[in-house]
């Protein structure tokens, strides 16, 4: 499994920290940003994935991934120009 959830202590870290949502970026579009923005997801995240921040070995995986994260992960996918970091209240 190519998540960041799996057989990790992730999921209770950012839930002590108290996060609800997450901005994934990482090496391969089609592994393992796939596969933590859909486990993101199904354990209620908020998902942004930076769409420059990550890669595959073609531009064709690199969108097809990037389609099946919009589409069945419900995340967002945006560049890093338009992301903004709030400070919580």
């Amino acid at each position: 499994m190519h998540s960041a959830f799996y057989q990790t202590p992730l999921e209770l870290l950012l839930r002590h920290v108290g996060a609800r949502s997450l901005i994934v970026a990482g090496l391969a579009t089609n592994s393992c940003v796939l596969c933590t923005a859909h486990e993101a997801n199904m354990r209620d995240f908020d998902v942004t994935v930076v769409s420059d921040c990550c890669a595959a070995r073609t531009p064709s995986e690199h969108e097809q991934a990037l389609e099946n994260i919009r589409e069945m992960a419900s995340a967002h996918v945006m560049t890093s120009i338009f992301v903004k970091f709030e400070k919580q209240k």
